[in-house]
């Protein structure tokens, strides 16, 4: 247990600090894009599964993907599948998918349009398959 509290303290808390960045009642119920809270909310996490999750589905985002939107929400979804499928039903993955809700509403617009892939990525792989067949 983190401090003598229980899980569902611990997702309150760490929801409270994601929700009042992204609809501020000082501004108007306007905020920010809740991306800076969220990792501060999961370095103060416990376990750093999370966090580690988070972080390297974002940097395979940020390699693989052109639109900012969508390397975040690839990152959150990442970090969630490999939870449920590490963690099972604890209270990780509950977690990961309340902040993935969040960071989806909070994009929405931006994710209007579909993904772009980068062309380092795209090059990166047809050397590979090119090197592969040699």
């Amino acid at each position: 247990k983190f401090f003598s509290l229980p899980n569902a303290s611990i997702i309150i808390i760490a929801l409270c600090a994601v929700l009042g960045h992204a609809y501020s009642p000082f501004l108007h119920w306007r905020g920010g894009k809740a991306i800076a809270v969220t990792f501060g909310v999961m370095l103060g996490l416990p376990s750093l599964d999370v966090l580690s999750a988070f972080i390297v589905f974002t940097l395979i985002g940020f390699i693989l993907i052109e639109i900012d939107a969508w390397k975040i929400i690839f990152g959150a979804t990442g970090a969630f599948i490999y939870l449920l499928l590490s963690k099972g039903s604890s209270w990780e993955p509950v977690l990961m998918l309340a902040l993935l809700t969040i960071l989806v509403i909070k994009h929405f617009e931006a994710l209007h349009t579909l993904p772009h892939f980068r062309g380092v990525a795209y090059r990166l792989v047809q050397s590979i398959r090119r090197s592969a067949m040699f």
